[in-house]
């Protein structure tokens, strides 16, 4: 087999595995499913259904109709952008079959599986003519967690101040990318292609590669604009590294680099505008921080990985092929990524595991293996007929495989416990939530904006299509004043000029109360002379705000 063919049992092989892990990260959400009673219906979403909620709510846009994107989940006026294109055209792909949102989503997370784990293996691919080295990559870059599972099973949730990285950085684990978000499954996929594109046309000398990897990486700014920005950086430290092996600068290179970088560039010229001058798109991006937690949990989760990956960047380095030095500049160039001056800082390491997963087949079939079939222990069991060296040496790269799963099976059986202990908001909605909801979607305006508590207000845009006061922490511009507000307007200690001033600067259309409004306190609607009921099922009221004469207007 040589370099960058794939035979055709190598895609069946891939497309497997594809099978299985669509197979594998389906189980819960059918278990959800399973669940819905006529009392409860499962939401869809097992994994971080806050933000699945507003990626449904983007699709509910292009469902009706639109092309430009609006944030449902703060009442600030604002333009449409060219954003969430990714989302905007799925609602529009649900609008025209007819099918649910929520499956239709699912149905995008599916298809993007074989694309992605095909992508990940013409990578590897793209580097070493050895099947079994290019399906070792997939595995561990497809599945591979950290220590993430012994530390929750410690009891050290919050280890340093965070969860551990495997469970709540898709960027950093392609596991949860599968999982739960297909339009980053379709990203990466775009990035590596991009990446491939552009590898091709320095090797070849041929531009229109490079065009070719310029339009993947366009596509993939149009789902995460700021992965441009990774783009370019390993691609600059890739040339800096030919730089450095060459001794001169690799002109050629360089200008094959151009399309790739410029063809993206309005895009991402364009969104720095957008975030950085128009006011709500402004506060939103400065309070949407991810910040890196403390070096240590990159360690955790990196750590068998990356072990066997240094072993990998000391073959590269001996070596005299230019094509194995991007893996390692691009495995090299994110440590430094994670703590710039950027807000969503751990989100740079998108895709690294890719690279890191083939340094570590390296590593591990160039000095693991040979040490193992070396040790005293191999050569007493190879006596055996029983044992032959090279089953043993399949045992052995089994064994570190199923070593970096645990996170997964643990992320998996605990989602399903959850659901099975918890058929509550937000893994489930009561029918009496849902026809209210479907209520405000039938007799209310899209811009109409619905007042009521965090967690209510984060279903109404996706089940309702309704704009909200608050509901999302960062999407919902000074949510936390927000939540203050929603709790005291509640309460029962403002008067009515408070309240009628609070609806009033906000442009809110309707106020709805359920048992979590109630929660917050005694206000009683009923008796409010700007608010006028209609709608009630007994667990849900929603009034419309009326400001008449006597109501203060």
């Amino acid at each position: 087999m040589r370099r960058g063919h794939i035979g055709q049992r190598e895609v069946l092989w891939v497309l497997a595995w594809s099978l299985v892990a669509m197979i594998l990260t389906s189980l819960p959400y059918a278990l959800g499913w399973a669940l819905s009673s006529p009392e409860v219906e499962f939401s869809g979403f097992v994994y971080n259904a806050v933000d699945c909620n507003s990626y449904v709510a983007k699709m509910f846009l292009g469902q009706r109709g639109a092309w430009l994107f609006h944030n449902v989940y703060t009442p600030e006026a604002h333009p449409g952008a060219l954003i969430f294109l990714y989302h905007v055209l799925l609602g529009k792909v649900a609008g025209l079959t007819g099918l649910s949102l929520v499956v239709t989503y699912h149905l995008a997370r599916l298809v993007t599986i074989p694309l992605l784990f095909l992508a990940m293996y013409a990578f590897a691919a793209y580097f070493t003519p050895w099947v079994a080295l290019r399906r070792l990559t997939l595995l561990l870059s497809a599945f591979a967690g950290g220590f993430g599972w012994l530390l929750m099973l410690l009891g050290q949730h919050h280890w340093l101040g965070s969860l551990p990285l495997d469970l709540i950085l898709p960027e950093g684990f392609t596991f949860l990318v599968i999982y739960a978000l297909p339009h980053l499954a379709l990203a990466r996929t775009l990035m590596l292609i991009a990446f491939l594109c552009t590898l091709h046309a320095f090797a070849r000398g041929r531009a229109r590669w490079a065009v070719l990897g310029g339009l993947a990486s366009l596509g993939m700014g149009l789902i995460v604009p700021f992965y441009v920005l990774v783009f370019d950086v390993v691609l600059g430290n890739y040339l800096v590294a030919l730089f450095i092996r060459r001794r001169k600068l690799p002109w050629a290179e360089v200008g094959l680099a151009l399309p790739t970088v410029l063809i993206p560039a309005p895009l991402v010229t364009y969104n720095t505008w957008l975030f950085s001058t128009q006011p709500v798109y402004r506060e939103w991006a400065v309070q949407n921080a991810v910040r890196s937690p403390h070096p240590l949990h990159y360690v955790a989760g990196y750590a068998l990985v990356g072990v066997l990956a240094i072993g990998g960047v000391v073959w590269v380095l001996r070596r005299h092929d230019e094509r194995w030095l991007f893996p390692v500049a691009w495995v090299i160039v994110v440590p430094p990524l994670l703590y710039a001056p950027f807000n969503l800082q751990r989100r740079l390491i998108e895709g690294m595991q890719v690279p890191l997963a083939l340094l570590a087949s390296v590593g591990l079939a160039r000095y693991v293996l040979p040490a193992f079939s070396r040790s005293r222990l191999v050569r007493l069991l190879t006596r055996n007929p029983r044992y032959t060296l090279s089953g043993l040496r399949r045992l052995a790269v089994t064994a570190v495989v199923l070593a970096t799963v645990p996170t997964n099976v643990f992320l998996l059986a605990g989602n399903s416990l959850e659901l099975l202990a918890h058929r509550e908001s937000p893994l489930f909605h009561e029918r009496a939530e849902i026809e209210a909801n479907d209520w405000l979607r039938v007799h209310t305006a899209p811009e109409d904006i619905v007042f009521c508590a965090f967690q209510t207000g984060n279903y109404v845009p996706a089940r309702a299509g309704n704009r909200v006061f608050l509901g999302h922490t960062p999407e919902t511009i000074n949510a936390g004043e927000k939540k203050r507000i929603v709790a005291r307007f509640f309460s029962a200690d403002p008067d009515a000029e408070w309240r009628m001033a609070i609806l009033r600067e906000y442009g809110i259309a309707y106020v709805l109360v359920g048992p979590r409004e109630r929660a917050l306190g005694n206000f009683r609607p009923d008796a409010a002379p700007y608010l006028r009921q209609v709608y009630d099922n007994g667990r849900y009221a929603i009034y419309r705000v009326e400001m008449s004469a006597n109501g203060g207007k």
